[in-house]
């Protein structure tokens, strides 16, 4: 099953997150097919304007709490470093875009989501969209997976992007 749907009618591209009974979570699947759609649409000259949403009552929840867990579970750290270089690559295409990336806002935008939305060069909130203040639980959870990434290989990774 697709974890997005991609659509291109009169000039506008339509990118939703499918994913609505689990809020549209971000996983590989989705930040690959996220990718790829943007690619095109920056290639394409029939795409001027890219729109983002969500299906159902969610833009996005983040990232998928399921993979998380399994990732600790099976202690694949690398897993989890592997879906941030994802994620942050679809982050710096939708910043890197000459077109404009429109994220149509609805429900929560949390995370993942919430950055995949303010990556976006303009926004448009429906009046249930929100962006939950963080709470104690959800940045001790960070900063416990944040120590968990900062291996060697991550240590190396930021040393060189301070050089660059």
């Amino acid at each position: 099953m697709s974890k997005t749907t991609f659509e291109v009618k009169n000039g506008v591209a339509i990118i939703l997150l499918n994913d609505p009974d689990h809020l549209n979570p971000l996983d590989q699947a989705t930040d690959i097919e996220l990718l790829n759609h943007l690619t095109y649409c920056e290639q394409s000259p029939e795409v001027k304007v890219v729109v983002l949403g969500g299906a159902g009552r969610s833009f996005s929840a983040g990232g998928d709490m399921r993979f998380f867990k399994k990732q600790l579970d099976d202690q694949n750290y690398a897993g989890l470093d592997e879906l941030a270089t994802h994620v942050n690559r679809v982050m710096l295409q939708i910043r890197k875009m000459k077109k404009l990336v429109i994220a149509a806002v609805q429900g929560y935008a949390v995370g993942g989501g919430a950055n995949l939305a303010l990556a976006s060069g303009f926004h448009a909130y429906k009046k249930t969209g929100r962006f939950p203040s963080l709470r104690w639980n959800h940045v001790l959870f960070i900063l416990y997976v944040c120590s968990l990434l900062f291996t060697d290989t991550c240590g190396r990774r930021l040393q060189f992007y301070q050089r660059g």
